[in-house]
């Protein structure tokens, strides 16, 4: 969930649907083998040919269009492949290089190195701190670009111990959780619980309970398979992130693609469209599922809209009102901020990176956000090419060395004082495992990058712990 398409949600969500996992395997063909001399030295590779647009000229037209906010969907047709643009639609795309207009400028670049021509990394100095972008180009003829990764960058070394992430977590918010467990016959076995009672706001990794409610819609309805149509309707369009708010009343797309969208680009009007599908009483019900610790902290549990509304369109004795109202009345309310219109360049001006009313959000602990992965994952069979699984892979959310984890499902979720990232994970030694890295801090905005470098050194770690 965000509102002005908030940069750490931009790096976790959109652009790495691009370049992340959730395509199916193919079967390399092997040619025939000819016999040669025990001295004969292999055939050198035909080396690529420096012909079109090479990933440094890429990069260039990319931080341009981010400096003049003008870039076209005509323009993203043009640059990038039509691969990358199945993944993120080109509408997604020029509404991210809108956002990032308003992020990042001036830009800087520091440093940069890679494969020339089809491949570059650049770090880069932004008004929004460290900044690191991948670039990855086709290798046929006239390139485009294949890839595209923003993410917030460190300049703190990866955590080495846990103890270092904790630290680093620590600097990053007020509040923080580190929290691994072992799966074990599908139920959670902590191996690391820092900070993990205290229930914490988790922005858009609420929609795991959303595809858990959708997952128990499908197994009770005799006649519904994820290829059942759901149609776009105009009392349901939320706010970006996502695209589905953008599509005319009456488009039809199936429970599988609207769950995919929710999942791998965090689309809120897929969200909102996939409540009203399931039910209040769904998604509560999937709370208790999946053991939710507390569940009446999430009810009644909140559209998407509904959020906007409060934060962006209530009025100071609204919302104090609403929080001393009983769910009965709180559902009356949140009708109404559906309904309400809110001008949306004034929200994301006004709300910038100021943390607001954190105490209405979605919440839960670490504990809680295993225990809806372990439900997931049982759900779908611990089987990687379950609809379930395959919905969740489409986004890793962070670079994955896939040497370590063979299978990575991830929702993150953020919003100004909130960033949540969390994992269920196959090693390489085929054991699971959830992880949870989650911040708050009401008051000031959260160090991204030191969030993002601290999962990512927590992840590495405990690949590495591999036999």
């Amino acid at each position: 969930m965000k509102a002005s398409v908030r940069f750490s949600t931009i790096l976790l969500a959109a652009l790495a649907a691009a370049c992340g996992g959730g395509g199916k395997a193919t079967t390399p063909v092997t040619p025939p083998v000819t016999p040669q001399p025990p001295d004969a030295k292999p055939p050198a590779e035909p080396p690529v040919v420096d012909e079109g647009p090479t990933a440094e000229a890429a990069l260039a037209w990319v931080l341009e269009g981010i400096a003049s906010g003008k870039v076209t969907e005509a323009d993203i047709a043009a640059h990038f492949s039509p691969g990358f643009l199945k993944q993120v639609p080109a509408a997604q795309v020029a509404q991210i290089f809108g956002a990032l207009h308003e992020q990042l400028p001036p830009v800087k670049i520091l440093k940069q190195e890679g494969e020339a021509p089809l491949k570059l990394s650049a770090l880069l100095d932004t008004a929004s701190g460290g900044v690191r972008v991948d670039v990855a180009m086709t290798k046929a003829m006239p390139r485009q670009i294949d890839g595209l990764l923003f993410k917030p960058a460190s300049a703190e070394a990866p955590p080495k111990t846990y103890g270092d992430a904790v630290a680093q977590l620590d600097k990053a918010g007020s509040k923080n959780q580190l929290f691994i467990a072992e799966l074990v016959k599908g139920k959670c076995e902590p191996r690391q619980n820092h900070n993990t009672t205290q229930s914490l706001a988790i922005g858009s990794t609420m929609k795991l309970w959303v595809l858990l409610a959708l997952d128990e819609k499908l197994h009770a309805g005799k006649k519904l398979s994820w290829d059942t149509k759901l149609a776009i309707r105009d009392a349901a369009k939320s706010l970006p992130s996502g695209t589905m708010q953008d599509e005319a009343a009456g488009a039809e797309h199936t429970l599988r693609e609207f769950a995919t969208q929710m999942i791998s680009i965090s689309d809120n009007t897929a969200t909102d469209h996939l409540i009203d599908y399931v039910g209040d009483a769904g998604v509560e019900k999937a709370l208790k599922l999946a053991k939710h610790g507390n569940p009446a902290a999430n009810i009644p549990f909140l559209r998407t809209r509904e959020l906007f509304g409060l934060k962006l369109a209530a009025t100071a004795d609204e919302l104090a009102a609403y929080r001393k109202a009983k769910a009965p009345a709180k559902r009356k309310v949140l009708a109404d901020m559906r309904a309400r219109p809110i001008d949306v360049e004034k929200a994301i001006k006004e709300w910038g990176d100021t943390p607001r009313a954190l105490d209405l959000e979605w919440f839960a602990d670490g504990r809680d956000l295993c225990n809806v992965m372990a439900a997931l994952g049982a759900r779908g069979k611990f089987d990687p090419e379950s609809e379930l699984l395959k919905v969740l892979s489409k986004n890793p959310g962070v670079e994955i060395d896939r040497a370590k984890w063979t299978y990575v499902g991830f929702k993150g979720g953020s919003e100004p004082g909130v960033m949540n990232l969390t994992w269920l994970l196959r090693r390489a030694d085929g054991k699971w495992f959830v992880a949870v890295v989650a911040v708050n801090d009401e008051t000031h905005k959260l160090d991204e990058g030191l969030v993002v470098n601290a999962a990512q050194g927590t992840l590495a770690i405990l690949g590495n712990e591999a036999p």
